[in-house]
């Protein structure tokens, strides 16, 4: 998922700011370490432990600069996960 595919969709989800601030503006955005470097995350699309869920403080701010979220990630609702033990459509099955 690029970078801008990521912010396309909290547009979708939240509008576009017209304040003219960036995201590095806000304060859902925070810097997180990750082994010997810093990444920023986007609380409100989701703090997960990859770079699907960097961030880049460059972006044009969505509609929920400097607001409170309680609501699910962005990334779990459009990137839903399988369960560990459901099997995947043309997954491959060994026998035990």
């Amino acid at each position: 998922m690029t970078s801008e595919q990521k912010i396309s969709r909290m547009y979708r989800h939240f509008g576009e700011s017209q304040s003219g601030k960036k995201c590095k503006d806000c304060s859902n955005l925070i810097k997180v370490e990750r082994g010997n470097h810093r990444v920023s995350k986007c609380l409100v699309y989701g703090d997960t432990f990859s770079e699907a869920s960097d961030w880049k403080r460059s972006h044009m701010a969505c509609g929920m600069i400097n607001h409170d979220y309680d609501g699910r990630p962005i990334i779990e609702i459009c990137e839903p996960r399988h369960k560990a033990d459901e099997q995947i459509e043309g997954q491959m099955v060994l026998p035990i």
